[in-house]
């Protein structure tokens, strides 16, 4: 059986290593306009988050080129509506656009640690998040302002969660992998 991590407040430097490593990888040209590959679509998000600072409506999405009244149907907004509801304390910044982008790639190398080391060890574990930390496409779309990752973080944790609830079922586990599931479903079909 491999080992899980260890509960309680110890902390783990080999996790906290890789987790410092994911953030620093993906802050190189975190300043850099969303110009860059796939800058339509993320110049589309930040359109959609600009739309969410005045109005929260998480389903009914607005976008300034089109639409009826600007609504546009699209996937679950998770990343835009997080990143206008920052907006509307930071002010407009793409740099915050990146920084929600960066945390939801961070923790989907901390889920992945989580998942490895329930399935392989404290050792597999470290490896997987290790890698993810930094494998060249992760890192790149760990800072891009898309629902790449979002929807990669939501998966890994689902798969996290549904190996949990088969280790012991019970109705709020059953819960949490459902939604994980759904979540990662919509935010990027």
């Amino acid at each position: 059986m491999p080992e899980t991590p260890r509960r309680g407040s110890a902390i783990d430097a080999g996790l906290l290593a890789v987790l410092l490593t994911a953030v620093v990888a993906r802050l190189w040209h975190l300043d850099a306009p969303l110009i860059d590959a796939h800058s339509w679509r993320q110049v589309t998000n930040a359109d959609i988050a600009r739309h969410f600072t005045s109005s929260l409506d998480l389903f009914h999405p607005q976008v300034s080129w089109g639409g009826r009244d600007g609504v546009v149907g699209m996937e679950f907004p998770l990343l835009q509506w997080t990143t206008g509801l920052l907006w509307r304390v930071t002010g407009e910044s793409h740099i915050v656009a990146r920084l929600v982008a960066v945390l939801f790639s961070v923790g989907g190398v901390g889920c992945l640690y989580g998942l490895g080391a329930r399935l392989l060890g404290r050792a597999g574990g470290l490896a997987a998040a290790g890698l993810m930390a930094v494998a060249p496409s992760s890192v790149y779309f760990g800072r891009s302002f898309l629902s790449d990752m979002p929807m990669l973080t939501l998966m890994i944790a689902a798969v996290w969660a549904w190996d949990v609830y088969f280790a012991g079922a019970n109705a709020r586990r059953l819960a949490a992998a459902v939604t994980l599931t759904a979540l990662a479903a919509l935010v990027k079909l």
